[in-house]
């Protein structure tokens, strides 16, 4: 499982960080090149309970795009983990792309990206945390 920190920048003033598409909108990204597909998206509160299912899929598509509900300056300390499992009834390659965007813009460190050989009858699965840390657009860093 891959474990990374997303550094998130909340701004300030009358409606940001409401729910509107723009800037201040977070959003997961997933494209997957494989026959059988099954994924699943869910964001945790700071004590890593009360999960909400943000997507889900059984085959389908290849490119799916969760909204992340929660305005950005309350997601400090908040998780995101992920799973895709990927099978084939014939020997294929595969790929699978997930992506933490703001305002349509991939984050710094907010991309998973693997790809490889899937075997006959072989199931694979991939998964992820994306923890979030937010803080103050425009704010000085603490000392150090």
């Amino acid at each position: 499982m891959r474990d990374t920190v997303i550094e998130l920048e909340a701004g300030e003033g009358p409606g940001v960080n409401k729910g509107f598409v723009g800037p201040e909108t977070l959003s997961v990204s997933l494209e997957v090149s494989a026959p059988e597909v099954e994924a699943q998206a869910k964001l945790w509160d700071q004590e890593g309970r009360a999960p909400e299912v943000l997507g889900q899929l059984i085959k389908g598509k290849n490119l799916y795009e969760w909204p992340i509900p929660k305005p950005i300056d309350q997601l400090d300390g908040w998780t995101l983990t992920w799973w895709v499992r990927l099978a084939s009834d014939e020997s294929t390659r595969f790929s699978v792309t997930l992506k933490v965007q703001q305002g349509g813009e991939t984050l710094p460190k907010g991309t998973f990206t693997y790809s490889g050989p899937l075997e006959a009858d072989e199931m694979q699965e991939r998964s992820g945390r994306f923890h979030f840390k937010v803080g103050k657009r425009g704010a000085s860093p603490e000392p150090a």
